[in-house]
């Protein structure tokens, strides 16, 4: 009797248990193909939350978007007064730092990491340009790094950023913000739009935002990564058999045929096969 209560017990998890494909979680494309989710946005103080009163000036926007998206496990990574020459120094440097170790343990399993920094390296003396060049040689690091040691690199956005309302800051990462716009690609995206966010939501220092702002912020987060880059991250990862595995994943990491529905011909479909129900 015992036996038929927990084959039972069995039968009713794997009926309720939720069963994942490649292709989706949720709203998000599973773009490493894990079943696990994952954002992870670096970034200075905007990302940190400085003048989130509301949450003693930690989280920000992206722990609204983690409270507003279950199915994502978001990693905050923002440090107040980061600069890109600091992010590259701790993407490319021999002895790595405590703050390094922590950046390549969250990308090493991300499916989208934003680089949302830039601000403070208008104090540099620097050329916008100088800076742009930093993110893209980020976003190319990580991306070679992480595919190197795992077999599949996440998908680097590059945020265009908030503008302040503070003297010779706001015009320069206005050019900025230009130029990170201008080389929008389908595979390094920079089309996440914080520069549409209106800068009566900023605190009185006229730099960070009030968390109003940060509300607002997680909206155009949330939206992006729901709405807008699921079309881009499709794209870049067909399923052209439709059998809930994407392209790439079939020979890389299940030994499936991309072009059959049903590698086996067992009747079943392989994404059902290797997932469950998809």
């Amino acid at each position: 009797m015992l036996r038929s209560f927990l084959f039972a017990l069995l039968g009713l998890c794997l009926v309720t248990a939720p069963a994942y494909s490649c292709p989706r979680i949720g709203a998000l494309v599973d773009f490493n193909c894990d079943q696990d989710l994952r954002v992870v946005v670096i970034g200075d103080s905007l990302v940190s939350g400085i003048g989130d009163t509301e949450n003693g000036d930690i989280g920000g926007y992206v722990v609204r978007a983690a409270r507003a998206q279950r199915t994502i496990t978001f990693t905050n990574l923002g440090v107040p007064g980061y600069h890109v020459t600091q992010l590259v120094a701790d993407l490319t440097g021999k002895a790595r730092s405590a703050r390094s170790r922590k950046i390549w343990l969250a990308v090493a399993d991300a499916d989208v990491v934003v680089l949302d920094v830039g601000r403070n390296d208008r104090w540099d003396m620097g050329m916008p340009i100088d800076t742009y060049r930093g993110l893209r040689r980020a976003a190319v690091r990580i991306e070679r790094v992480v595919q190197a040691e795992r077999g599949v690199a996440p998908l680097v956005v590059t945020a265009v950023l908030m503008i302040p309302n503070r003297g010779a800051q706001a015009p320069w990462i206005a050019e900025l913000n230009q130029i990170i716009a201008k080389n929008n690609r389908i595979a390094r995206p920079t089309d996440l739009h914080f520069d549409t966010i209106s800068k009566r939501l900023l605190s009185d220092d006229q730099i960070h935002p009030t968390s109003e702002g940060y509300d607002e912020m997680s909206r155009v987060f949330v939206r992006y990564l729901t709405k807008m880059l699921p079309r881009r991250m499709n794209r870049l990862r067909p399923d052209a058999d439709r059998d809930g595995i994407y392209d790439l994943f079939e020979t890389l990491k299940f030994g499936t045929d991309p072009t059959l529905l049903d590698t086996d011909g067992d009747g079943i479909a392989d994404g059902q096969q290797i997932f469950g129900s998809f």
